[in-house]
């Protein structure tokens, strides 16, 4: 699947925060593999990433580490972060059917069949929409 590393960068948290939850084996091992598909290409745009904040960027007194883009720098910094996000790569990455964030499963205590929905934010299925297919 070709995705940008802007859609890499924004879809490592909401993953990671999907992943957390309780959920089918099947729908958390996909989560799980696509994820370890992209880490390659994750470590090297924050590697590059950092690079730019850096050489275009200010150190935040009370952060230590972090850089913020300087007022002379915005502009040629921004324009080298766009072209990074833009950068297209071809990953092994497998798209996952959307029903599987709901599913029946039956209650252990009382027999009866139970429907569960993952709870997922609108701005992190945003950030997720190329992993889904379907629905």
């Amino acid at each position: 699947m070709e995705i940008t590393v802007g859609q890499i960068l924004n879809s490592e948290e909401p993953i990671k925060r999907l992943i957390g939850n309780e959920l089918p084996a099947k729908l958390s091992y996909w989560l799980a593999r696509n994820l370890s598909k992209m880490s390659s290409e994750l470590i090297a745009a924050q590697e590059t990433r950092a690079k730019i904040y850096k050489k275009y960027g200010v150190e935040d007194e009370k952060r230590p580490g972090y850089f913020a883009l300087s007022p002379e720098n915005f502009e040629v910094g921004n324009k080298e972060l766009s072209e990074l996000f833009s950068q297209k790569q071809e990953i092994d990455v497998k798209p996952i059917d959307i029903e599987m964030l709901s599913w029946k499963e039956v209650d252990k205590k009382t027999g009866q069949s139970i429907e569960n929905t993952v709870n997922i934010s609108v701005s992190d299925m945003i950030a997720m929409d190329f992993l889904f297919c379907g629905g």
